[in-house]
């Protein structure tokens, strides 16, 4: 009795153990943690790179060896990890969400949109301008379903007007082992009307990007949709590596909403008020001459000069303090004929 009773207890420690215990990584694949910490230093010391030497590819590599030292892992290692994962996409969904919220975290704790640069970047939501973007700012993709793309359908209400104008602009970075880069951006606007207009841009370097569709006949605007996505670069042979690291960042997300230009008009009747009072004006010098010219009995059109009597002159006094003498007013000369011999 006292054996069968060992015997059950170790058979339930055993399935115990069983139900319990979770598959471990293979030995030489770093830890989910560890990957997403050198994923995310990888992408800020690319950004780092970019600004430094516009993206040079030398520079680069040097600035993933030094994240790489930082966390004691070899080249040899990181890479064999990432095909790992690449190959596990559930563990590669995992890392995918911490990597993601930890880069949303950081810049939040960073001051969110008041810290990113940009002409519109201090932007609210109202106002003649405004930043009617209500997703995440920042977003990571990998070329892989369900990680290589996201949709939005911003709502459209009363502080959109007829003729507005709308940009959606961002910034992209990418970390790629090889392969091409291919990402899209697309913006849709669904018009009173009903009818679309929709506009495409490659996303292919780390830059700055915007796309812009207007309401150039004001005819309303009833939806705005649009997508990002990280296409494979199969090249149309439907082969692509899936097994090297590819990154698509993008950050500073926004979409700008800009009210049409109101023409600036003159006050009502300034015009003909100005004008009224010219002819006013006109008719009433004309009445006053017209009076002037009748009392002294002048004909119309004649002119009279009127000739003003001289003040007297004072004397000037020169520097040395002498006196000048006026003029003696000159008598006038009588013209006498010529005498002819």
């Amino acid at each position: 009795m006292k054996k069968l009773m060992i015997c059950l207890v170790a058979v339930m420690a055993l399935l115990f153990c069983v139900s319990s215990c979770k598959p471990s990584l293979p030995g030489g694949v770093l830890s989910k943690g560890k990957m997403t910490d050198i994923l995310y230093d990888y992408h800020l010391a690319l950004a780092m790179a970019h600004m430094d030497d516009n993206g040079d590819k030398g520079q680069s590599l040097a600035y993933r060896e030094a994240v790489l030292r930082k966390h004691d892992v070899t080249s040899a290692e990181f890479d064999s990890s990432m095909v790992y994962y690449m190959r596990h996409t559930e563990l590669l969904e995992d890392v995918y969400k911490d990597l993601t919220d930890r880069y949303n975290n950081e810049i939040t704790a960073m001051g969110g949109s008041a810290k990113e640069g940009g002409e519109f970047a201090n932007l609210s939501a109202t106002g003649d301008t405004a930043n009617v973007w209500n997703l995440a700012t920042s977003m990571v993709f990998m070329p892989v379903k369900p990680f290589n793309s996201t949709s939005f359908d911003i709502k459209v209400d009363s502080t959109f007007h007829k003729g507005d104008r709308l940009m959606l602009d961002f910034d992209a970075q990418f970390i790629y082992q090889d392969g091409m880069r291919n990402g899209v951006a697309m913006l849709a606007v669904q018009f009173g009307n009903d009818s679309i207009a929709q506009r495409t841009i490659m996303i292919q370097s780390t830059q700055h990007y915007s796309v812009e569709l207007s309401d150039a006949d004001s005819l309303g605007i009833k939806s705005v949709k649009g997508y990002f996505m990280l296409m494979n670069d199969d090249n149309g042979t439907g082969v692509s590596s899936q097994t090297t690291l590819k990154l698509m960042f993008l950050e500073h997300i926004k979409l700008i909403r800009m009210h049409p230009q109101k023409p600036v008009a003159a006050p009502a009747g300034s015009s003909s008020s100005a004008s009224s009072d010219s002819l006013r004006k006109d008719s009433a010098s004309s009445a006053s001459s017209s009076s002037a010219s009748s009392s002294s009995g002048e004909k119309p059109g004649e002119q009279t000069f009127e000739m003003s009597s001289q003040k007297p002159v004072h004397p000037i006094r020169m520097p040395d303090g002498k006196p000048l003498r006026p003029l003696k007013e000159m008598k006038p000369m009588k013209a006498e004929p010529l005498k002819t011999r």
